[in-house]
């Protein structure tokens, strides 16, 4: 049979064509998988094709090592082998021709694998220096929405597997988030875009409380919920309920106890100039459940006290004077609740 160099180099070689392309993938991935060939013997097989300067044959030799840690999530690699692998993929992100290929790798091998994690937060080899390298390297905004969305995965699954090490970064990494979700249209992408919000608000409190304006706006922005001009529609079969990014939307919003001061003042806004039923309906659900997330939460209550006699006006208001009979039951409904 074939050697790992000779598959790994049809595999990078672009003339071979998809199907020569294929059978090297999976010739690979079942010497890899049966542990006939480790997987540095495969990276140190790419290493001629990594260096030269052909950068479309930099770009699949990152691609391969990408698609084998994809395809092979049970592989067993130690947190210091996945970390070398991790500063391998942040290094990549530097080399444009490779940037998008270095960022599926490392969004894979964050999903399946720890990285190693001194006791020091701020050691150059926590996994922080991934989140910089995509906030530094990439212009998330710019790629294509697979690519956008493994940027969140990534960025989620280091808030989940290594908070430490985000803490200790922890405004950099807020800001980072902010400007990576920005100006998303795919809805897809943004009920992960919206759940990561939630999630660095409850990960990271110091730095949700410094930049709480931003975290909010960059939610709030599509409420109520609409996509934004331009947005192609996937798939239907593809694309989340209205109810799962309802729900997701309303999380981000209300993340925090710093974000009620923007929060509530912003839905109380949007229900007095609502402009149909249906848009206050969901203004209404939208204030229930941000008490009921802002009561919910330690500092919650004190963060949200100011504000209540807003919430009081503005049920009030629609319960009363509103002139749709399912508006007026949705507000006496919501004062109930809240009250």
């Amino acid at each position: 049979g074939a050697t790992v160099e000779e598959l790994a180099a049809r595999f990078v070689e672009a003339e071979a064509g998809a199907l020569a392309h294929r059978k090297a993938l999976n010739a690979l991935l079942v010497r890899v998988q049966r542990g006939r060939t480790a997987l540095r013997d495969v990276v140190a097989a790419l290493a001629p094709h990594l260096t030269s300067a052909d950068s479309l044959a930099r770009g699949r030799a990152v691609l391969l090592i990408a698609e084998l840690l994809d395809r092979l999530p049970a592989l067993a690699l130690p947190p210091a082998e996945a970390t070398t692998l991790a500063q391998f993929f942040a290094a990549r992100m530097q080399d444009v021709p490779c940037a998008a290929e270095a960022l599926q790798g490392a969004a894979a091998l964050l999903t399946h694998h720890r990285l190693h994690e001194e006791e020091e937060a701020r050691a150059a080899t926590n996994p922080h220096f991934l989140a910089l390298a995509v906030f530094q390297e990439l212009h998330v905004p710019s790629l294509r929405q697979p690519r956008r969305l493994q940027a969140y995965r990534l960025l989620a699954a280091l808030l989940a597997r290594h908070p430490a090490s985000m803490r200790a970064v922890g405004r950099d990494f807020a800001v980072g988030v902010v400007q990576a979700v920005d100006l998303e249209k795919d809805p897809r992408n943004l009920l992960v875009a919206w759940r990561l919000l939630a999630a660095l608000a409850a990960a990271l409190p110091g730095a949700a409380a410094e930049f709480s304006e931003e975290l909010f706006e960059v939610a709030a922005c599509y409420f109520p919920l609409a996509l934004r001009p331009g947005a192609a529609l996937p798939p239907a079969d593809e694309r989340p309920s209205d109810e799962e990014l309802a729900a997701a939307l309303e999380a981000a919003m209300a993340a925090a106890p710093p974000f009620a001061r923007h929060c509530i003042p912003f839905l109380a806004e949007r229900l007095e100039e609502a402009a149909s039923a249906e848009e206050s309906q969901q203004c209404l659900a939208a204030l229930a459940a941000a008490v009921r997330r802002f009561a919910g939460m330690a500092g919650g209550l004190a963060a949200l006290a100011p504000h209540l006699p807003t919430v009081w006006a503005a049920l009030r208001r629609e319960a009363t004077e509103a002139h749709e009979e399912e508006v007026c039951a949705a507000a006496l409904s919501t004062l109930r609740e809240v009250c």
